[in-house]
């Protein structure tokens, strides 16, 4: 074996390794949504082995909501033309017919002179969540200020009356 070979092919086992032990999920896929590789963490979100995703169509597999598909199809024609696209959520059906929030991005690169899509996701459910929480949270305290606020604002009247009846009592004496 040359030392070029060697070369490429240890620079191969490298990258094998950093997408498996990856914790974002990476998939290739071509332009038209068809699975090519998918590594762990893509397996672990979505619930699938990789290898009953390859040769699928992601919008023909019941991993999307249908109304996520017009979203989907809309990012697969930005790929076609050759288009990055930036982050954004979607709802998946996991295996086990559960749901997860995902930020997906996806990149266009060249191989062996074929068009696929680097897609790079990760799951965002808890964090979603959690912001869902803190909106509730924050609700509830708007909702406590303005009681507590109409409150303060009733005992400062209150106390403005009693002065005032206070005064009047003094004069009358």
């Amino acid at each position: 074996m040359s030392a070029k070979s060697k070369e490429l092919e240890d620079a191969k086992k490298w990258l094998v390794i950093l997408l498996e032990k990856a914790t974002d999920a990476y998939f290739l896929s071509d332009l038209k949504g068809n699975f090519i590789d998918a590594n762990k963490a893509a397996e672990e979100i979505i619930g699938y082995k990789k290898e009953e995703l390859i040769g699928k169509n992601m919008l023909e597999i019941n991993i999307l909501p249908k109304d996520q598909i017009p979203k989907a199809i809309k990012r697969l024609a930005q790929h076609a033309l050759g288009k990055s696209v930036t982050a954004e959520e979607f709802q998946l059906i996991k295996k086990d017919g559960s749901r997860a929030s995902i930020e997906i991005t996806g990149n266009i690169l060249r191989l062996k002179d074929q068009a696929l899509i680097l897609g790079i996701f990760r799951n965002i459910t808890k964090r979603k969540q959690k912001e869902k929480e803190l909106i509730e949270i924050n609700e509830q305290l708007k909702k406590f200020e303005k009681v507590a606020v109409g409150r303060e604002l009733k005992m400062i009247e209150l106390k403005k009356r009693i002065k005032e009846l206070e005064e009047k009592l003094g004069q009358d004496k």
